[in-house]
């Protein structure tokens, strides 16, 4: 069994968090024809186009940073159905916080009991030094915002594949089919 090849993020996007005062600094990013095309291939989609963000970034709980913006592209996908090619655009806010790794290892020390609040914000993430890499964040944001199941306009799938209700009715529960078994066997 051959180990996972992990593909560098094509994007860099990086701020110093010591950098950081009481005004916000403002992040323009627009990827070039590499970057985009890199994009493709780390995406596993067919092209990414005129792929920017805009963040503007401020300081945080003193030693972090809070992240605010949006990210947006044309993407080119294939139709789940067709093949065809599918033209989206993806526009996904961005808002994440970022905190020393060393202060997040402190917090976490109590024990390996988690609560997950589902309706609190996202817990910051980790950083190491004084970088802090927004190049993951944004490609995070712009994933989020891609279509699973891309369909082209007017593209269905053939009646064959299609069931009806009635059929889905008929089919046994399987576990009704290995309690028949059972029963057969018993006697």
């Amino acid at each position: 069994m051959r180990a996972a090849v992990e593909m560098p993020i094509p994007i860099q996007i990086d701020i110093n968090a010591d950098s950081l005062g009481s005004t916000p600094s403002h992040i323009n990013f627009r990827a070039d024809a590499a970057a985009c095309k890199a994009l493709a291939v780390y995406l596993k989609v067919d092209s990414v186009d005129n792929f920017q963000a805009e963040l503007k970034v401020t300081r945080w709980r003193k030693h972090g940073a809070k992240v605010q913006g949006v990210v947006s592209a044309d993407i080119v996908q294939q139709c789940v159905v067709t093949l065809a090619p599918v033209h989206s655009k993806v526009t996904e806010p961005v808002d994440a916080r970022f905190l020393p790794a060393a202060m997040l290892e402190k917090a976490g020390a109590d024990g390996p009991e988690v609560t997950v609040d589902p309706l609190a914000d996202d817990p910051p993430e980790p950083y190491v030094g004084r970088i802090i890499h927004l190049g993951p964040l944004v490609l995070e944001y712009l994933a989020l915002g891609i279509e699973a199941y891309p369909r082209a306009p007017g593209a269905v799938l053939p009646a064959g594949l299609i069931r009806t209700d009635a059929e889905n009715e008929k089919r046994a529960n399987p576990f009704q089919v290995l309690a028949q078994l059972r029963n057969k066997m018993k006697d």
